[in-house]
């Protein structure tokens, strides 16, 4: 997307926090209230902000800062297209999720048990 920029910040990890979104957000507050990115579990585990950190992909509220000595480098995922700096166009992911269905499906799934217990009943 044309319009993207590269910026250096400095911040206080005794301030901020220990880890990369941390840091984001004390940027976003202090800083720059345009920066965007994504986040919601802050525990790692739904991914929302993943990003290239020091040439890793990883999420940004895993990754520890505070025992570095240089400085972290933090870039949106190089195989997804940016909508704006750290936030990345899901469109794509999100239609092979759905073409996949990694999520429950009760109706489904009581079918299947039935299925299972007649089985079992001979």
């Amino acid at each position: 997307m044309a319009g993207l920029r590269r910026d250096t910040f400095r911040d206080d990890l005794d301030d901020c926090g220990p880890i990369p979104l941390d840091a984001l957000i004390w940027i976003k507050n202090r800083i720059d209230p345009t920066l965007t990115f994504r986040r919601s579990c802050r525990e790692g585990v739904c991914g929302s902000c993943a990003m290239t950190i020091d040439a890793t992909n990883w999420t940004a509220c895993t990754w520890a800062i505070a025992d570095r000595a240089k400085p972290a480098t933090i870039f949106l995922l190089a195989n997804l297209p940016a909508i704006k700096e750290l936030v990345p166009d899901q469109t794509h992911l999100l239609a092979q999720y759905e073409m996949i269905e990694p999520w429950l499906n009760p109706g489904r799934a009581i079918a299947e048990i039935k299925k299972k217990m007649i089985e079992r009943q001979g």
